[in-house]
């Protein structure tokens, strides 16, 4: 925060010469800094949410009315499709009964017959 030193640094010199119209200004400047750096650090936090969302959706596969997290040679889910598409959020499904899921967050029910099967690596090809 090297700007906000300086105007800090200014504005001291300033009030030792008793200029108050010179001081108020330095002190709105100051305002102004420091509401552009929570502004940065905002957008800063955006890009990194939408950075993880971007990888977290690179590396999910759409299988057997679920959404799974593909890495490499393992599989993480079942994960609630309807969360994920409207909310961008990954809920884990939670099997109520064999082969019925559902979601905690928003209670859809998803019906799967493989997803006990062990398909390996997830690819649309497993499936035929």
């Amino acid at each position: 925060m090297e700007i906000l030193d300086e105007i800090k640094s200014v504005a001291k010199i300033i009030k030792q010469t008793d200029n108050i119209e010179l001081y108020s200004q330095i002190l709105d400047i100051q305002g102004c800094i420091m509401e552009l750096l929570q502004q940065n650090n905002d957008l800063r936090a955006q890009v990194d949410e939408l950075q993880t969302k971007l990888k977290t959706k690179e590396k999910l596969v759409f299988l057997n009315n679920a959404y799974w997290i593909e890495n490499s040679d393992q599989k993480d889910g079942p994960f609630c499709s309807n969360c994920w598409d409207t909310k961008q959020i990954m809920v884990r499904l939670l099997e109520r009964h064999k082969g019925i899921y559902s979601c905690p967050n928003c209670k859809n029910d998803v019906r799967s017959e493989f997803m006990d099967m062990d398909l390996g690596p997830l690819t649309i090809n497993n499936l035929w």
